[in-house]
């Protein structure tokens, strides 16, 4: 059996107690983290679903689906872009998490982004940055889509689901 002096167990159990901290600083961490998360996509969602947003997206889904070319048209389709490149950016930094973002946006995000993309080519030989978060972030949402759900994000980007979504979109204009 081994004795320890005073001394020794005193450093251990301060030893001990310096490593039970840190793991509890590391829990506490994670868990507001999580909490912090939970809190922006709430109010992303909040944005999104705003009666004023609604309109922005029935604009936007109006020019998307045509014959409609109105500079309101235009600059809402932006405007929802800008909010997935929004999306996009505090995914990359770690803000939101892929799940919850999936959970919440890739019914639109997926949609939006394969309606978008004679309009967003447009852009992109203006300024090949443009949107270029987002470009990643519905790949990783499709890709995700297809890993989570029997169906795959393809049944969200037929030309049928398209037309279909861009039309539920003009209808959701305001709605509560």
């Amino acid at each position: 059996m081994m004795c320890l002096s005073a001394e020794a167990w005193s450093a251990l159990v301060s030893a001990t107690g310096v490593v039970v901290a840190i793991i509890a600083l590391i829990a506490e961490s994670r868990r507001s983290r999580f909490a912090q998360g939970v809190a922006v996509i709430m109010r992303l969602n909040d944005q999104f679903d705003s009666s004023e947003f609604r309109d922005t997206r029935a604009w936007a889904a109006g020019y998307l689906a045509g014959p409609d070319r109105s500079a309101v048209g235009y600059h809402a389709v932006k405007d929802v872009l800008n909010f997935f490149e929004a999306l996009a950016y505090l995914h990359r930094k770690g803000v939101v998490d892929l799940e919850a973002c999936s959970h919440f946006f890739s019914a639109f995000a997926i949609p939006y982004w394969a309606a978008s993309s004679e309009y967003r080519i447009k852009l992109v030989k203006k300024d090949p940055r443009v949107f270029s978060e987002a470009a990643c972030f519905v790949a990783k949402l499709e890709a995700h889509e297809d890993a989570a759900t029997p169906h795959g994000a393809a049944v969200l980007i037929s030309a049928d689901a398209i037309r279909t979504f861009l039309a539920n979109e003009q209808q959701a204009a305001g709605a509560e």
